[in-house]
């Protein structure tokens, strides 16, 4: 799931029930591939917002 706050950060929230053994690279993938689609050719670094990934496993 994703949310933008008031201020513009987006949250990335993802929870897992089950053992999944590559959960943690996911979350490392979804977080990564979310924060560098901001970008557009060209942009620079500076226009990037913040990221707050939120994982929890149970």
């Amino acid at each position: 799931m994703r949310a933008v706050l008031d201020h513009g950060s987006t949250v990335i929230i993802e929870m897992q029930v089950l053992n999944v053994e590559a959960f943690e690279k996911r979350v490392i993938y979804n977080l990564a591939k979310t924060y560098g689609n901001q970008l557009d050719t060209g942009a620079g670094y500076r226009t990037l917002k913040p990221f707050i990934a939120l994982s929890c496993f149970h």
